[in-house]
């Protein structure tokens, strides 16, 4: 990269930072009936990022992006989109005027109009509107298909479709609700990274909505995880998975076994031994560990006994029962052979996460 490639970057970066974000959210909240479906949500999305709104069914994840569109009104809080405040307390900006695209989770593909039909839909500048449907197919590698009908498309095809419409009128945000959910399981891995290599080349700015921790972690910049209406945690997907806020946010991002133990600031006693543990803890803590950071070696005279062996091909994941009767998964390498009843010695590689049970002890 050249020094003047350098500068430039530098200024956008620079320029970027200085920028409002693409969507800001604050102390929003919605009630249907008796139930409280968002509670008090706040956030930020910066521009050129990408956003995933993560949580199990029934947690708020669709109806804080339905808040975001402008298809449901909050009860509190405010939003802004590009700056420039589209729900208060006093005022509503209807969805069409407030500069967000939406991609369905079922496309919403017309079936009466073929793809270029589709895509410039919501164009209304007439004289541009070929040019514009053109550049977008290109972007997402269906160039010379305009007069291609939905049926005749493929459903990650109807997808890009779909995301190409929304991404037409340069939309400040995109929002994508539960957007892989219709594909194959065998497709989905190939159309996600598809999707975030379009977001990419088109610099957009998106959020989208998912139950499914794989999706979130491999495509988010940052991952905001929904629990029973409220924001759990947000952060990249690393920082979850590492430093995860809460037994909830834990377990719902990867599998986690958690046993009891005793911390002392950074080490904690438990029934693995003493183990380096994160943050800081005394007294009574559960600790978690995650399979891919237990180690099985073969020994007669182990403490710990396989139940169980599940093999995947590129890993397996083993099961054992420790002395006190609990059960601890190991993620392990698919060459390692373990049959039921055989005994092992357990290792536990890296720092297990701590979290407080009790006070802290005297």
């Amino acid at each position: 990269m050249s020094s003047e490639q350098h500068s430039t970057r530098a200024e956008n970066q620079a320029q970027t930072a200085l920028a409002p974000p693409a969507v800001s959210v604050v102390g929003l909240s919605k009630r249907f009936g008796s139930a409280l479906a968002v509670d008090d949500v706040s956030l930020d999305v910066q521009r050129g990022s990408l956003l995933a709104l993560l949580g199990p069914s029934g947690c708020g994840k669709t109806t804080t992006l339905r808040l975001i569109a402008g298809l449901e009104r909050a009860d509190r809080g405010q939003i802004a989109v590009g700056g420039r405040s589209v729900a208060d307390g006093s005022s509503f900006v209807p969805p069409e005027r407030r500069r967000v695209g939406m991609v369905f989770q079922d496309y919403a593909l017309f079936p009466h109009l073929d793809v270029a039909g589709n895509v410039g839909f919501g164009l209304r500048d007439r004289a541009r509107r070929a040019a514009r449907v053109g550049e977008v197919l290109d972007l997402v590698g269906l160039g010379g298909m305009e007069r291609r009908m939905p049926r005749q498309l493929s459903g990650g095809q109807q997808q890009r479709v779909a995301l190409a419409r929304a991404l037409a009128p340069e939309p400040e945000v995109l929002l994508l609700d539960e957007p892989f959910s219709n594909l194959d399981p065998a497709l989905r891995a190939h159309v996600r990274a598809e999707v975030r290599e379009i977001l990419a080349r088109a610099e957009a700015t998106a959020i989208f909505v998912t139950h499914d921790r794989e999706e979130a972690l491999s495509l988010a910049d940052q991952v905001a995880v929904l629990w029973q209406g409220r924001l759990a945690q947000i952060g990249t997907p690393d920082e979850l998975y590492r430093q995860p806020a809460s037994l909830d946010v834990a377990g719902f991002i990867g599998d986690a076994d958690v046993l009891p133990g005793v911390a002392r600031g950074g080490q904690v006693d438990c029934e693995l031994g003493t183990l380096p543990g994160c943050p800081p803890a005394y007294g009574e803590v559960a600790v978690l560990v995650r399979p891919e950071d237990v180690r099985l070696c073969a020994d007669p005279s182990g403490t710990a006994a396989i139940v169980r062996r599940e093999f995947y091909g590129h890993d397996q994941l083993v099961t054992v029962r420790l002395p006190s009767g609990r059960l601890l998964r190991a993620r392990l390498g698919r060459w390692q052979s373990f049959e039921p009843g055989a005994r092992v010695e357990i290792a536990v590689d890296g720092v297990v996460s701590l979290f407080p049970t009790a006070g802290p002890s005297s």
